[in-house]
């Protein structure tokens, strides 16, 4: 599999008892990163269950580096507004989704 082949899952967690407006923001800033060199490519969020049952809403971006996509997942991992304890997990296009080897 080559490198931009590869996809990072940015996993953020859902609480109920909190406003979801973050998911614009962060959207918007993968939007912006789009017009980098290598093209940033990101899908349209989905919401799940993580492996601990508890509700997540997942973002996907690929087209660069893994380097690279797990540095800019770490980034949108810390912009302001967004609920702790996400994580990262590297995935492909056959991988099921959530299903990708978790890495922080």
């Amino acid at each position: 599999m080559e490198a931009l082949d590869q996809i990072v899952e940015i996993h953020f967690p859902l609480r109920p008892d909190e406003d979801t407006d973050w998911i614009e923001d962060v959207e918007e800033l993968l939007f912006e990163a789009k017009g980098t060199v290598a093209p940033l490519m990101f899908d349209d969020g989905e919401e799940l269950r993580g492996a601990d049952g508890e509700p997540e809403y997942v973002l996907f971006i690929s087209n660069n580096p893994l380097t690279e996509l797990i540095a800019y997942g770490r980034t949108v991992l810390a912009h302001g507004g967004v609920p702790a304890g996400g994580y990262l997990s590297i995935n492909d296009e056959e991988g099921e989704l959530g299903g990708g080897e978790r890495i922080g």
